[in-house]
């Protein structure tokens, strides 16, 4: 499998580094998972105790995959995937990790985030560099040289 991989268990930890009191406020709570991927976070957070997730993400082949995590964890009954907001959703707590650099209008996407808050709700998001940043085109994964991509895709001809 291609991309973001977690070793079981530590689907937060990256979260609960930048914010400390996310997972104690998962219990019993209605949360989504905005920009979900593959799903690994979403089923995390059944897992700490959150009464019902729901996953978000355009990319219909990390949504399949995440779909096979939930069933593979027995988690169906409380973890969803879709490829946008739910009409008419409140969540208790929303999070985005780093998913932002891909959206072309950021404004326009708190705003849907913000509609889908409810009263009370927390919002967590994390910002990944922007994709023209040394390290934005998130390709570590195949070279460690900064800029690699970014000049690829920026190069005329």
């Amino acid at each position: 499998m291609k991309g973001v991989r977690y070793e079981p268990g530590t689907e937060l930890d990256r979260l609960q580094e930048v914010f400390p009191e996310m997972r104690s406020g998962l219990t019993n709570k209605v949360v989504l998972d905005f920009g979900c991927g593959r799903g690994f976070q979403s089923c995390a957070f059944a897992l700490a105790g959150a009464r019902q997730v729901i996953g978000v993400d355009t990319n219909e082949e990390a949504l399949c995959s995440a779909r096979m995590r939930v069933a593979g964890q027995g988690l169906g009954d409380r973890v969803a995937f879709t490829g946008k907001i739910p009409t008419g959703m409140k969540a208790d707590v929303i999070v985005s990790q780093n998913s932002f650099e891909h959206f072309l209008d950021a404004g326009e996407i708190l705003a849907e985030l913000r509609a889908a808050l409810a009263p009370g709700g927390k919002l967590f998001v994390t910002f990944a560099p922007p994709w023209y940043a040394p390290w934005g085109a998130h390709m570590g994964i195949f070279c460690r040289a900064p800029h690699a991509v970014a000049r690829i895709l920026r190069e005329p001809g």
